[in-house]
């Protein structure tokens, strides 16, 4: 069948009527654009043979959106995993590119696959390009052909004089000036290079804060490479988010190998096994793709493109939906291993052997942390264990360092859902029994009915337990956490017994089947039971971790943890979750990787104001580091008396949940202060409640406005994403927004903080944390610990505004405690922001007058 060659469409208007000028795609015998009326359009391109369809710009796209062969670009950028530049023809030409490294084969799977009558010019894209591939491989063995492995060598000594090579790298007219254009030298990023550097060389720890803007993520890359290249030893870089795992791979890593004696270094990414793609599955699901819906065989059409192209198998490289990941991400539970026909081009085990060649591994707190768990229960933090990932290392860096105490927190909790874990019981008897269905026709009656009766008399007595559960534990008000000890404790361990034994049975039964399932899969691998067979090890896996969570708080000692009842409103539903968290954060911290030799904690926000000592104490405390544990503070290359303006409001209420004179007051500021300065603002509450009420006021009224309020499920990523699309965007968010946010310029000019972010004294591990660090009396433990965890946060919140030195912004907060000196924390908190850091105490009238000349002046 002829494709007909791309054209770019750009609609526009010319007197008074919406016109569409139609360009071809460049070619030797390109003919001259054609200019129609937009009510002519689809006639007209049914003439001349449906050719695919590329819009010029979004209002082209939005105007074309229900013509059938306009081109799905989502589709293009996400599963190509390419950026285009902005000019339509390039921008195909780079689409194309892609395209033609596919193999042929795939032509049949693209007609399977593609269903919708309106991915027809997707379709057509596709073919034509296809069309002048040289691949002639089959499909099958395309799929994830193109990973990137290391090779396998001997890691030898060099000689490289790190301290030299520092100074050389980072000093004025040094090397990154020549290498990055509009390099600009920074003194604080040199002196937390050479500060590495050095504690490297002295084989010794350290703890630097290094404050916004110093560029802290080449000052540390630098001198661990030159380490590991000099040495021949393996270093691992730990980062908060996967966000900031790949931003260093791709662009700060290239900008390293441009430097002498760095052009052999080898780094690579580590992520959890379920991030990556197991080929195993994804075939399994392709080969039942007739039984999807049209919108799911579109997005396995799309991951089978992008499985040819991609060099890792990470599948964060791509956007998919939650269940669809869960269900094609690796895991334990499934995977055969040397069995498998794809063991030897498995993302997940290639990335191990990838790590075991590198010099750098970058990897994540919540992996980092998961690994430590494994090698904890194993025994032994020295040896590699099965399971894990990451192989030895002698170079640890830990980037955001201030989270570390809620990675740990995470990685090192158990918690029971009964609702989720009710439903997990619910959709696995539904699949029990169509399992069982499919195979009436292999096994006796009797044999599968016995099975049955058993499952549902397990699955019956299970929900019973959740039930038990929640009544005895339901009790607590919405958003508030209640403490479970004494009797009460007792009969929770007495129920989770219980449960502990009937899931195990019924595992058991499921794994059973499971296998019989998988027999049937060798002699009819095409038919309706292969769907079947790939939801059963989902769903087993699924299981397994609900089995996993019962038994951590069965093997647990009680007095090192506390174990808490919690209940959330989400999506319309009251949910309750039972948790089990460790007390002793620091010491669990204190047992992770003993034997690595250098570890370098680093971050914006590790020192703290206080009297009589060198300011660390706390971050030594909650990380379980020695009292004289080497630590440095450095400033910033800021200038926030000309950068920022710095507004509390003196007319307020003080704070207490629930103060409505607070919550009306703020609200009519937030309300006249978005108003004026529009979009690229931000508001951070510490509670949903309050959020949500502040929401409701101000919704009416701002309409012009896109209001994105943070719900429970929300992701982060995505929200930001929508908000740098939008120049009217304001966030409404909670403590995930406190930190970790970067919106540089126009995306953020306005920030508004509604109370100090303070936790809940009464909630049971924050107050158990406040009496195991403040053993003599409650008081020492607010000074040692919580008083401190909020100025850390507050200082993670500021630091959202302030992100390049061209930025300039407004921050405003409503709580006065801030600058109240009778409070001790509000002189810690005070005496921990830069001493240029100018605060104006002012009522809210003349707040908002400040913001409207500031407005004026357009210096915001």
């Amino acid at each position: 069948m002829k494709t007909e060659r791309p054209l770019i469409l750009k609609a526009f208007k010319s007197q008074g009527k919406l016109k569409v000028r139609l360009i071809p795609f460049k070619s030797n015998e390109t003919p001259s654009p054609r200019t129609v009326d937009l009510e002519a359009l689809p006639s007209f391109l049914k003439d001349i043979g449906d050719p695919p369809l590329i819009a010029a710009d979004t209002k082209s796209k939005d105007l074309l959106s229900n013509i059938n062969s306009l081109v799905d670009e989502m589709f293009l950028l996400n599963f190509l995993h390419t950026t285009p530049p902005d000019d339509p023809s390039e921008k195909i030409s780079t689409y194309g590119e892609r395209i033609k490294l596919l193999p042929k084969s795939i032509e049949s799977l693209i007609e399977l696959l593609l269903k919708d009558q309106h991915d027809s010019g997707l379709k057509a894209f596709l073919r034509f390009f296809l069309s002048m591939s040289n691949n002639q491989e089959a499909w099958e063995d395309s799929l994830v052909g193109k990973l990137k492995k290391v090779p396998d060598r001997k890691r030898e000594e060099s000689k490289i004089d790190l301290i030299k090579s520092v100074r050389l790298t980072f000093s004025e007219g040094g090397l990154l000036e020549d290498i990055l254009e509009g390099f600009e030298f920074r003194q604080e990023q040199l002196l937390t290079a050479m500060e590495v550097a050095e504690n490297i060389l002295e084989n010794q720890g350290l703890m630097i804060e290094a404050g916004t803007g110093t560029g802290k993520s080449l000052a540390y890359l630098v001198p661990t490479a030159y380490y590991c290249l000099s040495t021949g030893k393996r270093a691992v870089i730990s980062t908060k988010t996967r966000t900031l795992q790949d931003q260093l791979l791709r662009k700060d890593i290239p900008i390293l190998k441009e430097l002498p004696g760095l052009e052999t270094l080898v780094a690579t990414v580590l992520k959890g096994r379920e991030r990556y793609l197991c080929p195993k599955k994804f075939v399994e699901l392709l080969e039942v793709s007739t039984y999807t819906e049209n919108s799911v065989s579109k997005i396995l059409l799309g991951i089978l493109i992008w499985s040819m192209l991609t060099e890792s198998g990470d599948l964060d490289e791509i956007l998919l939906p939650t269940e669809l990941r869960k269900e094609l991400g690796a895991d334990r539970y499934s995977c055969t291993t040397q069995l498998c026909p794809f063991f030897e081009r498995c993302p997940y085990f290639n990335a191990r052997e990838n790590a075991i060649r590198a010099d750098l591994i970058i990897t994540n707190h919540a992996l980092l942390f998961s690994e430590a768990v494994i090698r904890l229960k194993d025994g032994d933090m020295d040896k590699e264990v099965k399971g894990t990932l990451l192989p030895n290392f002698d170079l640890l860096i830990v980037d955001e360092a201030h989270e570390l105490e809620n990675s740990i927190t995470e990685a090192m909790s158990y918690r029971i859902e009964p609702y989720e874990n009710a439903q997990l019981l619910r959709t696995s008897l539904q699949l029990l029994r169509s399992s069982l269905r499919s195979l009436k026709d292999r096994y006796e009656k009797e044999f599968l009915e016995k099975i049955w009766k058993r499952s549902k008399e397990l699955s019956g007595s299970v929900e019973e337990n959740l039930k038990q559960l929640v009544l005895a534990f339901g009790g607590g008000t919405v958003g508030e956490s209640i403490r479970i000890q004494g009797d009460a404790l007792k009969n929770l361990n007495d129920l989770l017994s219980e449960l502990n034994a009937r899931i195990k049975s019924f595992r058991s039964l499921f794994t059973q089947v499971s296998k019989m399932v998988e027999e049937a899969f060798e002699e009819e691998p095409l038919s309706r039971v292969r769907v079947v067979g790939t939801e059963l090890k989902a769903t087993l896996t699924s299981i397994d971790d609900f089995h996993q969570n019962i038994e951590g708080f069965l093997e647990e000692r009680e007095e090192k943890r506390v174990v808490y009842a919690r209940k959330e409103s989400r999506n319309g539903g009251i949910y309750l979750t039972i948790s089990s968290a460790p007390i002793e954060s620091d010491k669990l911290m204190g047992k992770t990787y003993p034997n690595v030799p250098v570890k370098i904690f680093i971050s914006a926000t590790l020192w703290v104001h206080s009297k009589g000592s060198d300011g660390f104490n706390y971050a030594r405390r909650v990380l379980g580091l020695p009292e004289d544990f080497h630590s440095v503070r450095l400033g910033t290359s800021f200038d926030y008396s000309q950068q920022l303006r710095f507004f509390v409001v003196e007319d307020m209420e003080e704070y207490a949940p629930g103060n409505q004179v607070y919550l009306d007051k703020a609200s009519d500021l937030i309300r006249t202060a978005l108003s004026i300065v529009k979009g690229g603002s931000m508001v951070l509450f510490t509670s949903y409640s309050d959020m949500r009420y502040v929401h409701s006021k101000l919704a009416e009224d701002l309409k012009d406005l896109d209001l994105k309020i943070q719900k429970p499920s929300d992701s982060p990523t995505a929200i930001i994403e929508e908000h740098l699309g939008s120049k009217n965007s304001v966030i409404f968010g909670v403590r995930t927004f406190w930190e970790g946010i970067d919106l540089p310029g126009e995306h953020l000019k306005l920030l508004i903080l509604f109370k100090l972010p303070f936790d809940r004294p009464d909630d049971p591990l924050i107050n158990a944390r406040i009496k195991y660090f403040g053993p003599r009396n409650f008081m020492e433990g607010l000074n040692k610990y919580y008083y401190p965890k909020m100025i850390t946060a507050f200082r993670q919140g500021l630091g959202r505004l302030i992100r390049t030195k061209e930025d300039k912004g407004v921050v405003i907060v409503f709580d006065r405690r801030l600058i109240d000196s009778k409070r001790i924390y509000s002189r810690k908190l005070l005496g921990s922001l830069p001493p240029e850091m100018k605060i104006e105490v002012a009522t809210g009238r003349k707040i908002i007058a400040a913001l409207r000349r500031l407005k004026r002046e357009k210096w915001l």
